[in-house]
């Protein structure tokens, strides 16, 4: 798993081009990370548990306009994996039986 997280992290880095701020690849500690984010007008938008060492984050722009995704390492380093633009929100269903 961890090989195919690196893996895809390099070919993000090598094919998006980054927008002002951190480049693409780079690793900054959280806090810093974070802050340059916030100037950017971008929000924690979601967040997942990759392992026990990593967790992916989404920030995003009001609306969405713009979006950048970070893995947060238990180091306490974030690196921007990705840049994007027109984030589309998407409902996921809850497990288990509806009441």
């Amino acid at each position: 798993m961890r090989s195919f997280l690196a893996a895809a992290m390099l070919l993000a880095a090598s094919m998006l081009s980054p927008a002002s701020g951190q480049e693409v690849g780079k690793c900054a500690p959280d806090e810093i990370v974070a802050k340059d984010l916030e100037k950017a007008k971008q929000k924690l938008a979601t967040i997942g548990f990759v392992s026990p060492e990593a967790l992916y984050a989404i920030y995003a722009s009001q609306g969405g306009d713009n979006w950048t995704a970070v893995v947060i390492r238990a180091d306490g380093q974030s690196c921007i994996v990705a840049r994007g633009t027109d984030l589309n929100r998407v409902i996921i269903e809850p497990r288990g039986e509806k009441v």
